[in-house]
């Protein structure tokens, strides 16, 4: 069965997904890497801004993150093999509950899908 799933996973997979501020736990990425492959799911990767989520600090305090994130399985990325996500600008606040990225191209036209709490915008 064909299924994406997508929104902030508060985790990232590597090292290179965050900038500045306290070193990331190894285990932590591992598990969630882990937990990805035996899901079958696979990054769609990103169009766009590289950080979807700040700390709101500045200097040696900030932090940068890319927190939200496309995932997919073959089925999903089979029927919608031109699809790719494209971050918009991060909001004022992680706790604001809007899209920060749109799912672009496959089969559907400007369709908004819902996932609770937020939305996703769909389109060619």
């Amino acid at each position: 069965m064909p299924w994406v799933v997508c929104g902030d996973f508060n985790e990232i997979t590597y090292t290179d997904e965050k900038l500045g501020w306290l070193d990331k736990d190894a285990t932590q990425m591992w598990d969630f890497r882990e937990c990805l492959s035996k899901c079958g799911l696979v990054d769609l990767g990103f169009v766009g801004q590289s950080y979807t989520w700040c700390n709101g600090r500045s200097g040696e305090q900030r932090m940068l993150v890319i927190l939200d994130r496309v995932v997919a399985n073959e089925g999903w990325r089979c029927m919608f093999s031109e699809a790719s996500a494209h971050h918009l600008a991060m909001s004022a606040s992680d706790l604001v509950a809007e899209p920060r990225f749109c799912v672009w191209g496959g089969r559907l036209e400007n369709e908004i899908i819902n996932f609770f709490p937020s939305k996703v915008f769909v389109g060619v």
